[in-house]
């Protein structure tokens, strides 16, 4: 029998193609920022999976700590992809 104490439900996921669109940033930038631990993400096997969730409030999270020398603050990724 499995007991499962939390179930976490993960929305989109994006490759490391579909990230580097999305940040407008090359794919070997964002192999280098997952392998660093920069970026939120996950391996599966030999593949990089990012949880489009979990990217953007990244996101924001980075944006807030960025603007914190008294300019306006707000949520900044709120589309879908």
């Amino acid at each position: 029998m499995l007991c499962f104490e939390e179930v976490v439900f993960v929305g989109r996921i994006m490759n490391v193609n579909e990230v580097a669109k999305y940040l407008n940033m090359v794919p070997d930038t964002i192999y280098r920022k997952a392998r660093a631990g920069e970026i939120p993400a996950v391996k599966m096997g030999k593949c990089w999976r990012f949880p489009k969730d979990t990217l953007d409030k990244w996101l924001n999270d980075r944006a807030l700590e960025l603007n914190g020398n008294g300019k306006q603050q707000g949520q900044l990724v709120n589309e879908s992809f």
